[in-house]
């Protein structure tokens, strides 16, 4: 008899939480051992559950997906495979989290045999990448991942930043961007030059050349 593969699932959104643990535990040898809607009860609970799988949030109240990744490989001796699931597609962010831990980033969007797909990979062979990942990049996230996963990059930008940065790369103007985002016109100017800094461009235009080149934005031509 194969060997029943134990999960856990952190996600903040209780109906999904709830879809995915059914879905899961229909599935022969997966059994759903954790349950949680923030990082901070998820390793709480890691303490006294053995865990083969995490599907991990992104965006959760109390401790978000990113500082929990961080956590699980300082204070696990063995970590878990790591399953990302964010609403935020785009090459940077795969390289972004794959490199510091995650074995696999899925689209919230995917679907559910690509989800049972990730999980069996990182299960058996330690990675998982989803079909629409460039091949260049797949190699070069295995061949740098090592034993001691690197910190989160600072200069990578932050979740708000790139939803910023997408719409500024759509043409919108700063002021509009805010109405959208229910934010200041000073609050948007602010990410703008943080966007700026940590892409190395100088004006809106090579702004737009660099959110290209690393996968933050893309161009419908």
């Amino acid at each position: 008899m194969s060997k029943t593969i134990r999960i856990a699932i952190a996600e903040d959104h209780p109906i999904l939480l709830e879809s995915m643990r059914t879905f899961l535990n229909s599935i022969p040898h997966f059994q759903v051992v954790i349950a949680v809607t923030n990082g901070k009860e998820l390793l709480r609970k890691m303490t006294t559950k053995q865990v083969d799988i995490v599907l991990l949030d992104l965006e959760m109240p109390i401790l978000d997906g990113r500082k929990t990744l961080q956590i699980l490989h300082k204070r696990i001796k063995k970590s878990p495979g790591i399953i990302i699931l964010s609403m935020h597609g785009g090459t940077a962010f795969v390289r972004k989290y794959m490199l510091s831990g995650a074995n696999a980033y899925l689209d919230k969007g995917c679907d559910l045999s690509e989800l049972l797909d990730a999980i069996r990979g990182v299960h058996f062979i330690g990675y998982y990448f989803s079909p629409h990942i460039p091949e260049d990049l797949r190699l070069e996230i295995l061949f740098d991942r090592s034993s001691d996963p690197r910190t989160i990059e600072e200069d990578m930008l932050t979740e708000r930043e790139i939803e910023v940065l997408r719409l500024l790369c759509e043409g919108m103007p700063s002021k509009d961007v805010a109405t959208a985002l229910n934010l200041s016109s000073r609050t948007i100017e602010n990410h703008r030059r943080r966007i700026y800094y940590k892409l190395g461009a100088t004006n809106t235009l090579s702004m737009l050349r660099e959110a290209v080149r690393k996968g933050y934005f893309e161009l419908n031509l």
